[in-house]
């Protein structure tokens, strides 16, 4: 639990715009540098399912094609733990449509409200970015 509300955070706060962090620079930095650290935090394991650690583990290597590999195979084991991944990793490689698709999912399988608040800060980013075209 403590991981995903940390993930959560994580989310949170890069998701907020540019202008509402610049007036230290120097805490950009920092804030920056813990949110690098912390960005797979979110993704979410289970012991008997060994292809859920194995994608969080290519996550954090940078081996995102690898990992949604790894999170496909274990959907049919752990459908929303794996689907919650898989929203995480398109997130972080921007394919938000993608993002939202898993998250839904996820929320479908497990009602899990972690996840919803993801489904619905990526839907916000998505509008976002749509007003601003």
């Amino acid at each position: 639990m403590r991981t995903a509300f940390l993930g959560l955070v994580c989310f949170l706060l890069l998701t907020f715009p540019a202008s509402a962090q610049e007036p230290d620079s120097a805490r950009i930095s920092i804030h920056q540098m813990e949110s690098e650290l912390h960005r797979w935090d979110a993704l979410k394991t289970h012991p008997r399912v060994p292809e859920l650690q194995q994608g969080a583990e290519l996550a954090r290597q940078g081996d995102l094609k690898g990992a949604i590999q790894a999170f496909q195979r274990a959907a049919p084991k752990r459908g929303s733990l794996a689907y919650f991944n898989l929203g995480v990793v398109y997130f972080e490689t921007g394919e938000l449509e993608k993002a939202l698709r898993y998250f839904r999912l996820s929320h479908r399988a497990s009602r899990d409200s972690v996840c919803l608040e993801y489904l619905r800060n990526t839907q916000r980013l998505i509008n976002e970015r749509k007003q601003q075209k």
